[in-house]
């Protein structure tokens, strides 16, 4: 098992699967990354690519990203150069955009309207990847779950 997030949920999520399952044998490989404005998974994916030239090391990978177009469509193309034919790659908040999100839209979190044009604010960018990315220019996936998870063919 791969985790990748911040250094904190990471560990949480690794001792909450070995509390839960104490009489299971898990590898749980942890990649936390710093709250750094630029430290994100996608470091520790190049560095697994890198580290496995014949790469294929995931069967599934369900992607809860940041949600931004520029993290979430650079973790699509690693996570494909990793994931085994015949896995799943599996999207999270398709519809999700940061002007309806509760905790980053722009009036409770004045920071986003720094980040982003109004544009990129009400546009979901899971939605993006998903629509552009997997269904209209990737030939090596099928769609299982319309607009959520993707099975490698090739």
């Amino acid at each position: 098992m791969f985790l990748f997030d911040y250094h904190e949920a990471v560990q949480q999520v690794s001792a909450r699967v070995a509390s839960e399952f104490p009489n299971k044998h898990f590898i749980i490989k942890e990649y936390g990354n710093s709250t750094k404005t630029h430290d994100n998974y996608n470091w520790a994916l190049m560095e697994l690519i890198a580290q496995n030239p014949e790469g294929k090391l995931f069967d599934y990978v369900y992607l809860d990203g940041t949600h931004e177009l520029t993290t979430d469509a650079c973790a699509t193309f690693l996570v494909d150069r990793l994931l085994r034919v015949g896995g799943h790659l599996e999207f999270d908040d398709y519809e999700w955009s940061f002007a309806t999100s509760a905790t980053v839209n722009p009036r409770v979190h004045p920071e986003t309207a720094v980040k982003f044009p109004e544009e990129q604010i009400r546009t979901p960018h899971i939605k993006l990847v998903v629509d552009h990315l997997m269904k209209r220019t990737n030939p090596g996936y099928e769609e299982v779950e319309p607009n959520r998870t993707f099975r490698k063919i090739r």
